[in-house]
């Protein structure tokens, strides 16, 4: 649940900051370390409220989709939808001949271009 990583998170990078600030600025390791745990208990805080409005603008987000986009109930999910096998969808296939072809008979075209002249 990204709400259990968030807060702790945030909280970490108060504490490191503040942990950095307070080396920085020279003060004493015992004043240091109280003001960088303080800043770690108030960035946990605040990541657990950003984490709850979070949560809450996701699952306000997921429910407007769902109504948005309902399922059909009589659609099951586990399993696809039978198809059935229509020869004439397949690209390339003419089930019905020609009224002026016989289903036996193929016809070649004749050549064209340059290599027609030379097989002629």
């Amino acid at each position: 649940m990204p709400s259990k990583i968030i807060a702790p998170v945030i909280a970490l990078s108060g504490f490191a900051v503040a942990l950095v600030a307070g080396m920085t600025a020279g003060n004493s390791a015992a004043t240091t370390l109280s003001r960088a745990l303080l800043a770690m208990v108030v960035c946990y805080l605040v990541g657990l409220a950003l984490a709850a409005v979070g949560r809450r603008a996701i699952r306000e987000h997921v429910d407007h989709y769902k109504s948005q986009n309902p399922i059909d109930p009589d659609q099951s999910t586990d399993e696809p939808a039978a198809q059935s096998h229509d020869p004439a969808a397949e690209p390339g296939v003419n089930p019905e001949p020609a009224a002026d072809e016989s289903p036996t008979t193929t016809q070649t075209p004749a050549p064209t271009g340059p290599a027609a002249g030379a097989a002629a």
